[in-house]
């Protein structure tokens, strides 16, 4: 059986705090630079980090459409 994933190559992503703090303790030589996104009042969560790249990654994409 083949499966085939797609993917979409970027430079920069948006994060939550946990995913952030992960990808930090393992992947902070890939990290350019990133800034922490308040989130706005009223809103669920405790807000973004966004991270931008030192050079562009795949990321998988995930259709539903069969």
């Amino acid at each position: 059986m083949t499966m085939t994933l797609s993917s979409t190559l970027t430079d920069t992503e948006l994060l939550t705090p946990e995913a952030f703090l992960k990808k930090l303790s393992e992947e902070k030589h890939l990290i350019k630079q990133s800034r922490f996104i308040a989130p706005r009042l009223g809103q669920s969560g405790f807000g973004q980090f966004e991270v931008q790249y030192k050079h562009p990654i795949f990321r998988p994409v995930f259709d539903c459409d069969p």
